[in-house]
């Protein structure tokens, strides 16, 4: 009986794990919905499943929800036979492709725990290699775990579980992340997240040389170099990485004018505000918060602070929407990713001083000229 009573408590203690590991995965990506959108866009446009991209959304909410709903399921005994089976179909399923996206690695960053914690995709596989090893004695003895929750506060707390997330997703999407797990959050000052620090270890490749001889093609390392006759004919240098080293939190902060000049270190040195406004892509923009910048742009001129909209669209785009909306501002380009990885939000806005956040916002909340002024003043 001693043993029997061991035994189970292994079995919850597997099962409750299992579901915290399901619940954080979901709650950390569900809090930024927009973060898993835009990974799920990388997944359609590597595997040509580009038509999926206007579902990206809906896939994004509806997959962490699952994550989570089945966390909560195993974690709180809720139908356990139900969620054990579920997520034993989840695993089965994801197993699989998360070993072939370890191979072919289309996407470097499998985005499993969306930014709170980045893995590869190897490390993605053997972690799932560990809940599957975990999860097979639950699977096993499924029938053996009983609830001790009624049917009705089971359905009262799977109830409770949707609505909470759906919730929290809907204010999140329509505002910005409770939580910023990214390299950008509010407070951080962006020269020092650029820097590598002393002694930090760098990429280390290994190179190599392809040389053609007639229709012979071969390969040589470079110390084979000096045996290779003038009879072969130089085709190309390869490089490939054999040590990740350390790569600082940012490392694509860039912006350019319209003439191509970097004018990143007026963003970064300056000791007064600067006014950073994000859209991505002009074409999927909110348009009525394009117009919302007006009071933005407005104020910024009338205290000498620099304003900047930063976008990756191209030049068509840009006079499209100046023209369309009288837009009165100057626009700079800037990588599409880093741009969504500042600010979730199309557009969005974020307030600088000296190198560092000070505040950002959603195109949602927008602040008026009062709320600046008060914000600046200090």
């Amino acid at each position: 009986m001693r043993i029997n009573n061991i035994l189970n408590l292994l079995l919850i203690g597997c099962r409750i794990f299992i579901g915290l590991v399901f619940m954080f995965s979901g709650f950390v990506k569900g809090i930024d919905p927009l973060g898993t959108t835009y990974k799920l866009i990388d997944y359609f446009n590597a595997f040509n499943l580009g038509f999926l991209e206007p579902l990206s959304l809906a896939f994004s909410i509806l997959l962490n929800m699952s994550e989570f709903l089945l966390g909560v399921g195993l974690v709180f005994g809720v139908f356990q036979r139900f969620f054990i089976w579920m997520v034993s179909v989840y695993m089965l399923v994801f197993t699989p492709l998360t070993f072939i996206l370890a191979i072919y690695n289309p996407v470097t960053d499998c985005g499993c725990f969306g930014d709170a914690i980045v893995m590869t995709n190897w490390q993605t596989f053997f972690k799932n290699l560990v809940i599957v090893a975990i999860l097979f004695p639950v699977f096993l003895n499924r029938n053996k775990l009983i609830s001790s929750l009624g049917l009705k506060k089971q359905w009262v707390i799977t109830g409770v579980a949707i609505t909470g997330f759906l919730f929290i997703s809907a204010q999140t999407y329509h505002h910005l992340p409770y939580i910023d797990f990214r390299p950008y959050k509010t407070g951080t000052f962006i020269p020092d997240a650029m820097t590598i620090p002393e002694g930090m270890p760098t990429d280390s490749f290994t190179y190599s040389v392809m040389y053609k001889k007639g229709d012979q093609l071969r390969e040589f390392a470079l110390e084979d170099i000096a045996s290779i006759d003038s009879t072969w004919q130089w085709v190309e240098t390869k490089s490939k990485l054999v040590r990740r080293g350390y790569h600082p939190p940012i490392h694509d902060f860039y912006f350019t004018n319209n003439e191509g000049e970097n004018i990143t270190d007026s963003i970064l040195h300056n000791s007064s505000y600067v006014f950073l406004a994000i859209s991505h892509k002009l074409n999927k923009a909110n348009m009525k918060g394009l117009e919302k910048l007006k009071t933005n742009f407005d104020f910024s001129r009338q205290h000498n602070y620099n304003f900047y909209l930063a976008t990756a669209s191209i030049s068509e785009e840009i006079d499209f929407c100046t023209s369309k909306y009288q837009l009165p501002f100057h626009f700079y380009a800037a990588d599409d990713i880093m741009l969504k990885t500042i600010v979730r939000s199309n557009p969005g806005l974020v307030l600088i001083k000296d190198g560092t956040i000070i505040k950002k916002w959603h195109h949602n909340d927008f602040p008026n000229k009062e709320e600046l002024q008060q914000l600046t003043s200090n």
